[in-house]
């Protein structure tokens, strides 16, 4: 696994320095012939540990990477809006961002390319404010869909509307899973942060009360 240097922190990169300094400790020691029969517990140990960081760093890119991916993703369809002038999707600039306080999300004021109307874009303009927004849509069109479904033929606004709640389902279960899994990425990272901060309290504690030097009480537990 490679290290990653452009990703580590004050923390990472103290505790491999303190790590470096305990298998220096435990290898000087047994060539001046102190017999530590933990020593190879404790190597074990420091090189793992190592390597978690390692890995923790890895998390670390991989988070940012993706919310780098989700950004430019983003902007691509922010960068896209029904223009009610053009009567089409089109192109637009972003000019700034608008709350919509009914449905507490936020959305984009932008300028169609192709005729410059200036307009608002209903569509929000972050993944998670989108599923508000279709949670919203498909609570006031359904009831409509439910009592014309029961014609013998539904009208094109009807279809339509059919079209958008499954395009709503669609993507609300789509998201719900990507933030999921985000989620579950933040809280390893997390969880491993306060691994490390353990591990780099007992290994400072023991380069500091000269355990290593002494009788190497492990601090490996």
């Amino acid at each position: 696994m490679n290290y990653l240097p452009e990703y580590s922190t004050p923390l990472t990169r103290e505790t491999l320095e303190l790590i470096k300094y305990h298998k220096r400790c435990i290898m000087d020691l047994e060539q001046s012939g102190f017999a530590d029969p933990e020593a190879k517990q404790k190597l074990k140990f420091l090189d793992e540990f190592k390597e978690n960081i390692h890995f923790y760093l890895d998390g670390i890119k991989a988070i940012e990477d993706s919310e780098t991916k989700k950004q430019a993703k983003l902007l691509k369809f922010r960068k896209i809006a029904e223009c009610e002038v053009c009567n089409a999707m089109q192109p637009v600039t972003i000019v700034r961002e608008e709350k919509n306080e009914k449905l507490n999300v936020m959305c984009d004021i932008v300028v169609c390319d192709v005729c410059k109307t200036e307009f608002l874009n209903i569509m929000p303009n972050n993944f998670h404010d989108r599923i508000i927004f279709y949670e919203y849509l498909i609570k006031i069109l359904s009831p409509v869909i439910e009592k014309e479904s029961k014609k013998k033929k539904l009208s094109p606004d009807i279809k339509g509307f059919i079209l958008i709640v499954a395009e709503g389902k669609s993507y609300i279960a789509a998201q719900l899973e990507i933030e999921r899994k985000e989620n579950r990425m933040k809280q390893a990272i997390e969880d491993m942060t306060k691994s490390i901060e353990g591990t780099y309290d007992r290994l400072l504690l023991a380069k500091i009360s000269g355990l290593n030097r002494d009788d190497l009480q492990s601090f490996v537990n």
